[in-house]
């Protein structure tokens, strides 16, 4: 069942308050607030627009997605920890069995990426390994972005034909790279066949997932990007 509640918020740059709706469980269906996903892929659902001066102020907190049709199902939880894993394996259990894909991510843009991968039809987990091939050979040249002080992250941002990589450094969208030819490569029965049906996987596929998978997890630690 769809759950919101109103909140007030303070806007950071004139002070005003408002009203805005956190939808902290969200079902998405053909009858069921269809026009929804469109502002999750957008963002526009987790942006509060001053009713004042009109400045906009992303919002973060916990979410559940739930796509009827597609059977995705996404948890957005910024303080996961393995002591949620008993519960999160007892829903995968009872939702596999009816072909769901369950995940768990730590934030709300990470929580768009799954939707707009699934939304797009590919594996998540072949893109978590493409991501790995990027930023191994982003070490491998130095660059600059590994240096940010707030991080580097990568999200997959798709495009029309295309498959992009979004590269973030200290939270700002930089540099957008096209992973097509690499996910064509990766996605062949050869790599395939050593991971569980998708449905299986899970419930968090991220950047550790992968360096594990591709036994890179050592030299990750070692550059500081896990």
């Amino acid at each position: 069942m769809p759950m919101s509640e109103e909140v007030t918020v303070t806007c950071p740059k004139c002070g005003k308050t408002g009203s805005f709706t956190l939808w902290t469980s969200l079902n998405i269906a053909a009858d069921l607030y269809p026009e929804k996903k469109a502002q999750v892929l957008d963002g526009s659902l987790f942006q509060y627009p001053c009713p004042q001066c009109g400045k906009k102020t992303w919002a973060e907190y916990r979410m559940l997605y739930n796509h009827n049709e597609d059977k995705v199902m996404v948890y957005a939880e910024p303080d996961y920890s393995p002591a949620h894993q008993p519960m999160i394996q007892e829903l995968m259990d009872t939702l596999t069995a009816d072909g769901y894909v369950v995940r768990v991510v730590p934030n709300i843009n990470s929580l768009r990426e799954k939707v707009l991968i699934f939304d797009d039809g590919l594996d998540d987990r072949i893109i978590e390994i493409n991501k790995l091939y990027m930023l191994v050979a982003m070490i491998q040249d130095g660059d600059e972005h590994l240096k940010a002080p707030g991080g580097c992250k990568m999200y997959y941002a798709g495009g029309k034909g295309v498959k992009n990589l979004l590269i973030t450094a200290d939270g700002v969208p930089d540099l957008t790279v096209d992973i097509s030819g690499l996910y064509k490569e990766l996605a062949i029965p050869k790599v395939l066949e050593h991971l569980p049906p998708l449905e299986k996987s899970g419930p968090v596929i991220d950047r550790a997932w992968a360096a594990e998978y591709c036994n890179a997890t050592k030299a990750l630690k070692e550059h500081g990007c896990l």
